[in-house]
């Protein structure tokens, strides 16, 4: 089937705005010099001469097939007139039709496909029904994925990603799982004669020794608060009697003993 190159009729004008009357078309694929055939009618039957030749009013019927083209417009003389490239023939209403109808079917076949998917989506997910909470044992044969599967809750059984350290430290996540290991990563410390020990909590812990007159800075200050420091005479990072300093301060950086034995033994709580 072939189509004309106008919706009408295909004409062609000289410089001078008159009728092209003898101007001769040449037909090539697009972008080359090689013939391309076009047609009398839209039968698509029987070519026309290659060039085309013009009347007296510039006018031919000239029908196109499928592909681009490329039109040299040339006068009787053959001087050049004008060169377009690229030229498609128009859609007829019967292959819009049949597009279109391409199209529907096309639409048709892919809400079928979604249908089943919903189905069978549905259906395994039903398949899990009947079980503990809803969940069918695994084995090699029958696996669940665990997108279908709910957060796990206090009282939802279901999935949960397990926690990493910077999580377990922070106390606050309630949907991760802490593992043995992060739980013991969860508590920070530095044990030795003078150290500490951090609860998940928050709670801080911390011992050392601490002499007389002046000011002896915590392993780590305070983030928040120094709750109680208990002292003991000592002359080691041993135990010792403990007692009650009549002139000690404590801030949340530091310890300052007054007056007592030398040195001295802490232990101080805070947060």
């Amino acid at each position: 089937m072939a189509t004309l190159a106008t919706n009408v009729s295909f004409q062609c004008f000289d410089s001078d705005g008159k009728p092209l009357a003898g101007g001769k078309v040449y037909t090539y694929s697009a972008g080359t010099t090689t013939s391309k055939a076009t047609y009398t009618t839209m039968a698509g039957t029987v070519a026309n001469p290659n060039p085309v030749i013009l009347d007296q009013n510039g006018k031919a019927k000239i029908f196109l097939s499928d592909g681009s083209y490329r039109l040299q417009i040339k006068d009787s003389n053959d001087a050049l007139i004008d060169d377009i490239d690229q030229i498609s023939r128009y859609v007829t209403q019967s292959e819009f039709a049949t597009f279109q109808q391409t199209v529907n079917d096309g639409v048709s076949q892919l809400t079928e496909v979604r249908e089943q998917i919903d189905v069978f989506v549905s259906t395994s997910i039903g398949n899990q029904k009947g079980f503990a909470n809803g969940i069918a044992p695994l084995d090699a044969n029958v696996k669940v994925d665990p997108i279908y599967l709910p957060q796990s809750t206090e009282t939802t059984f279901g999935v949960a990603k397990i926690a990493t350290t910077a999580i377990a430290q922070a106390g606050t996540n309630d949907t991760d799982i802490i593992t043995a290991l992060k739980l013991k990563q969860s508590f920070t410390s530095q044990h030795s004669n003078t150290g500490w020990e951090k609860l998940p909590d928050g709670l801080i812990i911390q011992w050392g020794l601490a002499a007389v007159g002046t000011t002896t800075p915590f392993p780590i200050a305070f983030p928040t608060a120094c709750y109680q420091v208990a002292v003991s005479y000592s002359s080691s990072s041993g135990g010792g009697m403990v007692f009650q300093h009549q002139s000690i301060t404590a801030t949340r950086t530091g310890v300052t003993m007054y007056s007592g034995g030398v040195p001295n033994s802490y232990i101080a709580i805070g947060r």
